[in-house]
């Protein structure tokens, strides 16, 4: 007589369960689209990676458009939390600025940013919800830096204009040439001195062609 033991039903997975499953997904998809970027990675091969059929991946995720879109948002959630230990309500509003468009300018030329930012520029031509979902990050991003042109402008150090279009070409100053430069494989990126100087000149350059009316400089950081 055989020995009746307890054991999981079939069916779904609990709650618990599924959204660990749904988290090594993304997290899978993520780290192939960075490395093989959107056309080589197969929904087959982040199944195989996870340890599932493709039916149980589709069960979760109904094309790879949706994956990758789940997997910038998961990106995302990683790059703002990078901004969230710098102190950005205190009474130095110059110095929080500066070491948030530092951080920006870490994360730009950090690996995997790069990568994703490769793979976008490949992909969009043929799903332009690619370039959609990224362009979001950068619009999360210049949201933090909003509140802190804002102060600024208020405390007369950043000219008087429209302050969103100001947050737009902070960004764009400070990481534009690095992340130019970190997608074509340059190796002075790498070397932290050689690109720190590259922000320290960027930074600048805002500051005296826009950032401080009547001669302001020494109210601000430069680096």
């Amino acid at each position: 007589m055989s020995e009746n033991r307890p054991g999981r039903k079939p069916g779904r997975p609990k709650a618990g369960d599924a959204e660990h499953l749904s988290e090594l997904v993304v997290d899978t998809a993520l780290k192939m689209f960075q490395q093989r970027g959107f056309e080589a990675t197969t929904i087959g091969a982040v199944a195989e990676a996870c340890g599932m059929s493709k039916h149980t991946l589709y069960r979760r995720f109904s094309s790879k458009e949706a994956l990758f879109v789940a997997a910038i948002a998961r990106e995302r959630v990683s790059v703002l939390a990078k901004f969230a230990s710098i102190d950005v309500t205190g009474p130095d509003t110059m110095t929080a600025l500066h070491e948030t468009c530092a951080a920006l300018f870490e994360v730009a030329v950090s690996p995997g940013s790069t990568d994703l930012y490769r793979m976008c520029i490949g992909a969009v031509p043929k799903f332009p919800m690619i370039g959609a979902e990224f362009a979001l990050t950068e619009g999360r991003i210049q949201e933090i830096l909003l509140p802190l042109v804002v102060r600024a402008q208020e405390e007369g150090l950043l000219a008087k204009q429209d302050p969103v279009a100001l947050c737009g070409h902070l960004y764009y100053s400070i990481i534009g040439e690095i992340w130019g430069h970190a997608l074509l494989g340059l190796s002075y990126v790498q070397d932290y001195d050689r690109r720190r100087a590259v922000f320290d000149a960027n930074w600048a350059i805002f500051l005296n062609g826009l950032g401080t009316p009547n001669g302001l400089q020494g109210n601000a950081v430069s680096g």
